[in-house]
């Protein structure tokens, strides 16, 4: 198969690279680029985002690899559902030649492809991320007994929360 490998068009590319990663995110069950990520095609940081296009259309985005940080140390990868299995991360990462050495990889599911890659390439898992979560009801109350001097109270998502968070 025939890739076409190529910096983003940034904002151009934007909403199809987005669009690829909500087709992966809609087939896997779990989001394909973390925030990070998407944050960086959303503002155009054009020079860490990769997008390789099948065959002689250089139009439809099959996949991208992306280096929010544009500092080699690590990337989100994802290829189209439909076009899996045919050498797109391959390529993607033929494209970054020596550099991908350099790269931590996070899969974001235990997918066979993900294993399949990181087998081809020589590498292991080192670690897993569990998320836990329940549902919790409004009527719900949690007695906690904080230390002195502290409170608990929910985050209203205002400006003056915010700033005070971070």
């Amino acid at each position: 198969m025939i890739f076409r490998v190529r910096p983003a068009d940034l904002p151009d590319d934007s909403a199809a690279i987005l669009a690829l990663a909500a087709s992966a995110e809609a087939v896997d069950g779990v989001g394909a680029l973390n925030e990070e990520s998407r944050l960086a095609i959303q503002r155009g940081a054009g020079d860490s985002v990769v997008r390789v296009a099948e065959g002689d259309s250089d139009e439809t985005i099959v996949g991208v690899l992306v280096d929010a940080e544009g500092d080699g140390a690590a990337c989100d990868l994802v290829t189209h559902p439909e076009h899996r299995r045919r050498g797109v991360a391959t390529a993607l990462l033929a494209a970054e030649g020596e550099n991908v050495e350099r790269y931590g990889v996070w899969a974001h599911g235990d997918f066979e492809s993900a294993r399949a890659l990181a087998e081809a390439l020589g590498l292991e898992r080192v670690r897993d991320l569990w998320q836990m979560s329940r549902e919790v009801s409004p009527e719900e109350t949690f007695d906690v007994e904080l230390p002195g001097g502290f409170v608990a109270r929910p985050f209203d998502g205002s400006d003056d929360q915010a700033r005070a968070w971070l």
